[in-house]
């Protein structure tokens, strides 16, 4: 056998999650799902799965079905048990695990978790509010005794002693983590087809990408490995994603130049301090909210009533060029709203394209120099920086290093001091004028384009090559979330429909800074009336 091929089916065991907080993530085993898997060994190449799953005896699949909510209520009550459902969870994961969507399985940990907080349930003692609530989360989000990756071979061995605060809270709530996600090497892509770790596929049409950075996690979200997740959203992250798989998330408000943040950040892979944020995924807006309840502790969000939204629609750059499929089942989901009472006004940001042009790449791709550094250092990374360049296998991701360097110290100043003021202050004035409380806009101007096998990040939809390569891909699925996450918005992006093809499409909020919560019960009342959308149809 040859070496790529034993080291593409080499079986991992680390250290189990653990946590300080009340019948968490208990000690265990866990099992490493792929390890560097080599280009040829990815899950377009015909190959069953990576190794070290154990199959499970597969169950009716009701459970894993369930939201967040409903199988809480249903634990509560006693009607469920923890260890049923997190089962049927882990049963799930072994059934489908050719999409790839996850690094790490915790499936022993996650079952003895389970049994505890069963037994504590009938004991009648204390549990947090999320108990056995199963979380997947991004492998670039420190976990205590488990290898974080962030997609990149450069750090397949580094395990932190630490987890991440935002990790830490949940698991003091109780919830259950069933693995740890796939993703965009370093976080530096849109597709998820990572060279390293295999490609993550579409759970709506396995020839399509999921998204990224965050595509694992969305993707293991609409297959119903788990009701809810965390993934990492830069300039897009968490929603594009979250759009072409389906489900919904939440990218959180980034103020003060990054310095306020609704999640902490600590313990996170960066790319960008500025434009950072840890991001919650989930297959509905009211499991966002339990998510968002558990981090910050603030009251529950209730929907707003239709006739007391307006809503922004700037047509012109967030509208032109989308998709007439993608385009469609937007404007049928704003037309639901305003036939709802919902006040739409159309109204046009002013030089967006231009302020964003001249904001985004220069802030990027200069603080990733300057940040990941410093999280390898903070973090007792064995590693340094370099080494973990040096490792880099995604063509897209070499490329978009590389031209990094090519970023000026003035050219960063500039965007930031000049650049991103203007694009805060345009988005300020607009939301001030109009009397808004949200802009509403397609997410992606497209559905998932097709996987391109050999991982440089090509843009190829319906089969069909665009010119630009990795650039052409990163551009265009960004397009509409990427001014937005230069501001410092909260965006929401939640599903509305699927288009001819059968692809998710997803229909974004941005809201004003620090109105997190304004957005969230407006999307509690956009989601009752657009309605879910029909899941994927998976096959063993």
């Amino acid at each position: 056998m040859k070496e790529s091929q034993s080291r593409g089916r080499r079986a991992f065991l680390g250290t189990a999650l653990k946590t300080t907080g009340a019948l968490a993530v208990a000690s265990s085993t866990t099992t490493l799902l792929s390890g560097c898997v080599p280009p040829d060994e990815g899950p377009n190449s015909g190959n069953t799965g990576p190794s070290g799953f154990t199959r499970r005896t597969a169950g009716s699949g009701r459970e894993a079905d369930l939201s967040a909510t409903e199988a809480l209520a249903q634990m509560q009550s006693g009607r469920l048990s923890a260890e049923r459902y997190i089962s049927a969870l882990i049963d799930r994961t072994q059934e489908h695990r050719s999409l790839n969507t996850l690094i790490t399985l915790n499936e022993t940990g996650a079952i003895e978790t389970a049994k505890r907080i069963d037994a504590a349930r009938a004991g009648n003692k204390p549990l947090g509010p999320l108990a056995g609530v199963g979380l997947i989360i991004n492998d670039n989000i420190n976990t205590a005794g488990v290898p974080t990756s962030s997609g990149t071979p450069g750090l397949k061995d580094f395990t932190p002693s630490v987890s991440a605060p935002v990790l830490q809270t949940l698991l003091e709530k109780g919830v259950i983590v069933i693995g740890k996600a796939n993703m965009h090497e370093m976080g530096l892509g849109v597709t998820s087809s990572n060279a390293a770790f295999g490609a993550v596929q579409n759970p709506y049409d396995v020839t399509k990408i999921p998204g990224g950075a965050s595509g694992g996690t969305a993707a293991a979200l609409a297959a119903r490995f788990a009701p809810i997740g965390l993934g990492t959203d830069s300039g897009g992250s968490v929603r594009v994603p979250a759009a072409l798989c389906g489900v919904a998330a939440l990218r959180p408000s980034v103020g003060g130049g990054g310095k306020e943040r609704r999640y902490p950040l600590v313990g996170v892979a960066p790319v960008s301090h500025t434009r950072d944020s840890v991001g919650s995924m989930a297959r509905s807006v009211a499991d966002i909210v339990l998510i968002d309840n558990a981090l910050t502790g603030s009251p529950s969000v209730q929907a707003r009533p239709a006739n007391q939204i307006r809503l922004g629609v700037p047509r012109d750059y967030f509208w032109n060029g989308v998709d007439r499929d993608v385009a469609k089942q937007c404007q049928t989901a704003l037309d639901k709203l305003k036939a709802s009472g919902v006040t739409l006004i159309e109204a046009d940001l002013p030089d967006i394209a231009t302020l964003t042009r001249n904001t985004s790449p220069a802030l990027t791709l200069f603080e990733l120099y300057m940040d990941f550094p410093g999280y390898l250092w903070e973090t007792a990374a064995p590693h340094s920086f370099w080494d973990v360049l040096a490792g880099v296998k995604s063509p897209d991701v070499q490329a978009l290093l590389k031209s990094g360097k090519g970023i000026t110290r003035d050219q960063y100043i500039k965007a930031l001091t000049v650049g991103r003021p203007k694009l805060v202050q345009t988005y300020a004035d607009y939301f001030a004028q109009q009397n808004v409380q949200a802009i509403v806009f397609p997410t992606v101007p497209v559905t998932a384009p097709l996987i391109d096998p050999s991982y440089s990040g090509a843009l190829s939809i319906d089969g069909v090559a665009q010119p630009g390569g990795s650039t052409a891909i990163l551009t265009a699925m960004t397009r509409n979330v990427d001014p937005g996450s230069c501001a410092g918005l909260p965006g929401l992006s939640l599903p509305v429909g699927l288009a001819s093809n059968g692809m998710p499409v997803g229909l974004s909020l941005d809201g004003r800074v620090g109105a997190d919560a304004d957005l969230l019960a407006i999307g509690l009342t956009v989601e009752s009336i657009v309605g879910p959308i029909a899941p994927p149809r998976l096959s063993a």
